[in-house]
């Protein structure tokens, strides 16, 4: 992985290194943002290569894309370096209006952000990629795409699993709220300047870690300096498997876009096996699991008794819960229809949007209890409602929302079970472990792989085999012992009855 270059924190991320030039002589140069260079090459041939300068990151890295034109034969070679010069200035208006032609000399990251840019993806699926750019861009990013080799994406994954490969964090200061607001930004606002998820600049303003890449955009969105923002600190942590899986995944998409595009003849990826994921799982002991839905009984807060609630039985993800409106709740018929989330789009804020995947959709039986429990929610929500009157601004009419009714952000569950486990003195978990709870819960009570993977709505029945693994190991165990119990009992009782003439 990429050695440090012994600059502190903040100097790498303010640090910016000069523009510099093609040690060739140079014939042609526009605002800095565009040179020509011309070379001869063995065979005594002319070739002109124009290099058009992108953007430059925060450590210095520069982001260009380049060409190599040939003169005709015959050419004069004044003809040819003012053709040359045309030809540089159509390069460059075709790179300017993302219309440049990749070729099997383009640098692996320039495929990679072409890939990113020109593809339909979630918006938290483009910032993750962007970031599993940014991890290997050091070892391979100014690669020829042609150039790479399974071997090297080996090593990657290899140099990731050392105890040595760390990543770096910055841990964010109440100066950065304190700026947002001297500045009116909203959440919304700020993220959209910075082009991040707003849950990154939510949890940043909280004083969670976030990437010093993130950090930056931040505060060049409020126009400020990052250290006055931001408190920097070392954070060191090993990739996890998670994370190394992510950048495989991020590299097959690239290299399968890049041989559609006829870059690649032989797809290096093809060769590699994907890493594992180390899927430990924590999920509350049973004991625990008691506790907590005993905690949540007796919430006082009818929102977070609800939706916890939910979340617990129907194991639905987050998106999933905030995008229930009213017309997904039947109460009559006892059911649930989960047939869109809540998410985040660039540029348009939270909308209601497709499921993850096609099966993601579902109607989910309710029991008693729950329907109860949404019957009183129901009550007091339009009760919440009639008393806001013309403020009123819940139009998608969703279950769980803020004062004014607007739609309740993912993101604010997460602080709900934050609250609700530190006050009962539970261990922390995530939104997305009551999903896992809901499953355990299912397998513990004896419930078939089929039946879970209907109820979670994985797209494969191996897919919550492999999660659930050794869940579902645990309840053979028992299911055996059980067996055993009873011919045992048959045994005992077959050699006490007296024999049968």
């Amino acid at each position: 992985m990429a050695k440090s270059d012994g600059l502190s924190d903040c100097q790498r991320v303010t640090t910016v290194r000069p523009f510099c030039l093609p040690e060739r002589a140079l014939i042609y140069r526009e605002n800095r943002k565009m040179n020509i260079t011309k070379r001869t090459q063995s065979d005594g041939t002319t070739v002109y290569q124009f290099r058009v300068f992108l953007s430059q990151n925060a450590d210095g890295k520069q982001r260009t894309r380049s060409k190599t034109w040939q003169p005709p034969a015959g050419m004069t070679a004044k003809a040819a370096e003012k053709e040359a010069k045309r030809q540089a200035v159509i390069f460059e208006n075709e790179v300017k209006q993302g219309r440049a032609a990749l070729d099997a000399r383009t640098k692996l990251s320039d495929v990679a952000r072409e890939y990113i840019r020109n593809t339909e993806m979630e918006y938290k699926t483009k910032e993750w990629y962007e970031y599993m750019l940014s991890v290997v861009e050091d070892d391979i990013g100014n690669m020829p795409i042609s150039a790479l080799k399974a071997y090297q994406i080996e090593r990657i994954y290899a140099d990731m699993r050392e105890p040595d490969a760390k990543r770096t964090y910055c841990v964010t200061a109440m100066e950065l709220d304190k700026i947002r607001k001297e500045k009116g930004m909203t959440y919304k606002a700020l993220a959209e300047k910075a082009g991040l998820c707003i849950d990154t600049v939510q949890i940043a303003c909280k004083g969670c870690r976030v990437a010093l890449e993130s950090a930056d955009k931040m505060a060049k969105a409020l126009q400020c300096p990052v250290e006055k923002a931001f408190k920097l600190e070392v954070q060191e942590s090993p990739y996890s498997s998670t994370t190394i899986n992510g950048v495989h995944r991020f590299l097959r998409a690239v290299c399968h876009y890049a041989e559609k595009h006829k870059l690649l003849t032989d797809n290096p990826i093809d060769a590699v096996r994907a890493p594992k994921i180390d899927s430990e799982i924590y999920v509350f002991s049973e004991e625990e699991s008691a506790r907590f839905v005993c905690a949540v009984m007796c919430e006082k807060d009818i929102r977070v008794k609800t939706a916890l609630l939910i979340l617990i039985y129907l194991g639905l993800r987050k998106g999933e819960l905030c995008g229930l409106t009213w017309g997904n709740v039947d109460l009559d018929k006892g059911i649930v229809h989960v047939s869109q989330q809540l998410k985040e789009k660039s540029g348009e804020g939270l909308i209601l949007g497709k499921l993850k995947t096609k099966e993601s959709k579902a109607d989910l039986p309710l029991s008693p209890m729950l329907a109860e429990v949404l019957a009183e929610y129901r009550q007091w929500w339009n009760e919440h409602k009639a008393m806001y009157g013309d403020a009123w601004r819940g139009d998608w009419e969703c279950l769980f929302i803020n004062d004014d009714g607007m739609p309740l952000n993912p993101s604010t569950i997460n602080e709900w079970l934050d609250k609700l486990t530190e006050r009962n003195g539970l261990p922390h978990v995530t939104v997305h472990s009551l999903r896992h709870l809901c499953a355990t819960l299912l397998i513990r009570t004896h419930a078939d792989p089929k039946t879970v993977q209907t109820i979670l709505r994985h797209a494969n029945v191996s897919t919550t085999l492999n999660i659930y693994a050794k869940v579902f190991d645990s309840t053979q165990m028992e299911a055996i012992g059980r067996v055993q119990a009873s011919l045992e009992n048959m045994l005992k009782e077959s050699c006490s009855s007296p024999a049968q003439v």
